[in-house]
């Protein structure tokens, strides 16, 4: 995934399930601790090769969230819509 704007994925949302939009943005450069302040669930992501990538994820206040539905869900969504 080459470095984008953020796309938004609706993963856990809707009707049958309670959650946020997920903004994802693929880097080609080490990804940061945290982020600046933002509206919603904000992950980055970037290819590390061999089938690997590295996927970080932050709050809407900019600080890590240990482990993201959302930002796993949606970087599978995006390898699956290059293929």
């Amino acid at each position: 995934m080459p470095d984008n704007p953020d796309e938004h994925f609706r993963a856990f949302y809707g009707e049958a399930a309670e959650g946020n939009l997920c903004g994802l943005r693929a880097m080609s450069t080490a990804l940061p601790d945290h982020l600046s302040l933002g509206s919603t669930t904000r992950c980055l992501t970037r290819d590390l090769g061999e089938k690997q990538a590295e996927v970080r994820c932050f709050s809407d206040r900019g600080m890590p969230i240990e482990c993201c539905g959302h930002g796993l869900l949606c970087r599978i969504f995006g390898d699956l819509r290059e293929t």
